[in-house]
């Protein structure tokens, strides 16, 4: 789900007294870019596990197309012709799980605090969209174990975490209050 070892989420959870990083937060030296705001930036990003990109992805459909289709010539060649339409219902279907498996391989959430500015980015498949915020006027909210977690102000909000585990979630949440607390003040 998380570019994280399963060593590193039970430690992030399990630990008592000190509470370490969520996951791999990218703390970017003090930045100039957005008008001309010289405050660090804090990253949260959240990605699923894709084992194969789509490179890899194309590499192994064509060679399941090859050695499908390559069987079905065999069986074509005794007779049984009725082999072939049926390997290509399959080739079909197979081409569509791994399309929308690819279309969602870069899917992720991320979320980024610099200095007084919130802004959370979400991708999935085509979409994308973008949802700023002002860290202290920002609520975060876990509705019910288990569900994602939630940052609103006003009428504005959205939902993140979708890629991290439920005790994940609740980290989150604290490291969230935490440092927008620590950017309010």
């Amino acid at each position: 789900m998380v570019s994280v070892s399963q060593a590193e989420e039970q430690t992030a959870v399990q630990s008592a007294g000190a509470q370490p990083e969520l996951i791999p937060v990218v703390q970017d030296a003090p930045d100039s870019t957005l008008n001309g705001d010289m405050s660090p930036v804090r990253s949260w990003v959240f990605k699923p596990n894709c084992s194969l990109t789509p490179r890899q992805l194309a590499g192994f459909y064509l060679s399941i197309v090859l050695v499908t289709l390559g069987i079905a010539a065999g069986f074509c060649l005794f007779g049984l012709w009725v082999v072939l339409p049926f390997a290509g219902i399959e080739l079909l279907a197979v081409g569509i799980a791994l399309l929308i498996y690819a279309r969602h391989a870069g899917d992720y959430e991320r979320i980024e605090l610099r200095g007084r500015a919130l802004t959370v980015i979400v991708v999935r498949g085509s979409r994308e969209y973008s949802v700023s915020f002002n860290p202290g006027w920002t609520k975060v909210s876990l509705p019910k174990p288990g569900e994602l977690l939630r940052l609103e102000s006003g009428s504005t909000w959205v939902a993140v975490g979708r890629y991290i585990t439920a005790p994940l979630r609740e980290r989150l949440a604290y490291e969230l209050r935490r440092a927008f607390a620590a950017a309010a003040a």
